[in-house]
């Protein structure tokens, strides 16, 4: 009989499992596959995480499955392990979820009676040797305890460091780090971010680094790649291809005005990273592009979580020097980290492993290195390095300054997990997105609305003002083309009763508005994206509210008339 106590990385995560007649118990988060199931919450476990067996003695041994983390007291192991009673198992990383293991000892044939004595302690005759014998007995003795500490050292640190990335699987990984180029049309050239080959004649970098091929004069300026290497190779690229939702979520989530309420009710715009930010760089090649790096999938890209060690190559090169020459010889800087966590695009624990695809890490990253592949410790592309965490220097020179915007020293950076590379290589980026979007309206609910927060402030400030209640009379949301001279909305107006208008555009254009009253204008306001006007009606008639819009050709605006109670 065992019994298996586990206790999560969250102290109310418990479970405990005993097994009467059990040879062999496997651990891990799929129920199809394992024996003793961790709770699902538990991501530092793996689906398949290890192996519980007896030998053919009748001990118990602990086997990890693949090269998922396992610790036996403390102690990370790297094969089998025989097991005692009481061995307390770590999963994941070191301060991972645990299971204590208590088990009976396994009995002796025709027990204790047959058990060895202790057996006497001969003496020989080096024992009586003299002082000068002793002494050298001694020294003997040093050398061996010195040579037991080397040797127990060097397995200790085999245990507890963690094999790193080896010499051929770095190399191979700078080789593979292209720069992006952008050349115009009197031939000078700029370096512009990274990418790398995932096929003969396609590289995978950022769409936001991909999109300067549209923006670029096809017939003069080019968007090119060149290899690394004093003896590089130039391609010209002559399509790009990024991934649907690159556009499609920015544009949902800007329409949504995203936002969380703080203290005393302080209003605070939800910040986030790039969202599906992958594209394929298309080349014209003589020669197959190499060498080409394979992608992580599956459970491999599933089961990422903190901890999981990576390495980048890439040209990051905003205020490093050298940076601006990169493009005669591109020389890649290969830098190492670990995954901090792994979430949705909006910042949450993902709702299934599905849409954890926002990769946060400690690889260092500013501008030119966008693009760049992190691998993990079997050289396959778990994720693209997307961006970084940065702050505003406040540099005298402004804008101006490209050293403005340093590397925060937190060293929370973002990558794009690699299935969204591998959709689109299949093209299947566009069905994708069409299974995500009721994930993204389940998560854009638990945002405060910024469009709700004003509506409710103009009301509060004209009811402190008025010293009366306010209710709405009139709310719409309007969908319609941009009118030249003006869009207009009209509503009726009693004469003495105070109103408060707000117009709310989601599209963070700026508005121009203007309240009339049978002709005569009463109120008017320009305030960005988001005018209010607070008017009390001459007469009663019909009120004329004219919104001019600056840019697009289309209004997405949310509309809210309130009135002071009778």
């Amino acid at each position: 009989m065992i019994t298996l106590r586990f206790a999560g990385t969250d102290a109310a995560v418990s479970a405990q499992e005993t097994f009467h007649d059990a040879d062999e118990i496997l651990i891990g988060r799929d129920q199809s596959w394992a024996g003793f199931v961790t709770p699902a919450s538990e991501r530092l476990v793996a689906r398949r995480h290890a192996r519980l067996y007896r030998d053919k003695a009748g001990h118990w041994r602990i086997e990890p499955q693949g090269n998922y983390f396992v610790a036996v007291n403390g102690v990370p192991l790297e094969q089998d392990k025989g097991l005692n009673s009481g061995d307390r198992l770590t999963l994941g990383r070191s301060t991972g979820p645990t299971i204590e293991l208590q088990f009976a000892a396994v009995a002796l044939p025709g027990g204790d009676a047959e058990r060895t004595v202790t057996q006497e302690i001969v003496t020989g005759w080096r024992d009586h040797l003299p002082a000068l014998g002793k002494r050298m007995k001694i020294l003997t003795g040093a050398v061996a305890v010195l040579a037991v500490i080397v040797v127990g050292a060097v397995v200790y640190f085999d245990q507890v460091v963690e094999r790193g990335f080896d010499s051929a699987t770095l190399q191979k990984l700078q080789n593979a780090a292209h720069l992006v180029v952008m050349r115009d049309a009197n031939g000078g050239e700029s370096a512009v971010g990274t990418a790398w080959p995932v096929a003969p004649d396609k590289l995978v970098t950022n769409a936001h680094v991909a999109e300067l091929f549209n923006e670029i004069d096809q017939g003069s300026e080019f968007l090119l790649v060149r290899s690394p290497g004093e003896q590089a190779r130039t391609f010209e690229v002559t399509k790009v291809r990024m991934h649907a939702g690159y556009r499609d979520f920015s544009g949902y989530v800007d329409r949504q005005s995203l936002g969380a309420e703080g203290f005393r009710s302080g209003y605070s715009e939800a910040s986030r990273p790039s969202a599906f930010d992958v594209a394929l760089l298309v080349v014209q090649a003589d020669e197959p592009l190499s060498p080409v790096l394979e992608l992580a999938e599956g459970e491999q890209l599933a089961d990422l979580g903190s901890g999981a060690r990576l390495a980048f190559a890439g040209y990051p090169m905003r205020c490093v020097d050298g940076g601006n020459t990169q493009q005669i010889a591109p020389t890649p800087s290969v830098q190492q980290g670990e995954i901090s966590s792994v979430t949705d695009y909006f910042l949450f624990p993902p709702g299934s492993p599905s849409e954890g695809l926002l990769v946060r890490h400690s690889v260092p990253a500013t501008g030119g290195a966008s693009g760049g592949p992190l691998i993990g410790l079997d050289g396959k592309v778990v994720a693209v390095l997307s961006g970084g965490t940065v702050i505003d220097t406040g540099s005298p020179e402004g804008e101006k300054n490209p050293c403005r915007m340093s590397p925060s020293a937190v060293m929370i950076n973002y990558a794009q997990r690699a299935d969204l590379v591998a959709e689109l290589l299949r093209e299947e980026d566009e069905t994708a997105l069409q299974r995500r979007h009721a994930y993204w309206q389940r998560q854009v609910s638990k945002f405060a609305d910024h469009y709700a927060y004003l509506k409710r402030e103009v009301m509060e400030k004209a009811e402190r003002k008025s010293r009366k209640p306010f209710e709405v009379v009139m709310e719409e949301r309007l969908e319609q083309p941009v009118e030249a001279a003006g869009n207009k909305i009209r509503f009726n107006v009693e004469a003495g009763r105070e109103y408060a208008v707000l117009v709310y555009n989601r599209d963070k254009a700026n508005l121009f508005v203007s309240l009339t009253i049978d002709g005569e204008q009463i109120a008017q306001d320009a305030n960005g994206w988001m005018p209010a006007l607070s008017i009390t009606a001459p007469e009663s008639g019909e009120a004329e509210l004219t919104i001019y819009a600056s840019g697009g050709k289309e209004m997405n605006l949310d509309l809210m008339v309130a009135g002071a109670s009778k």
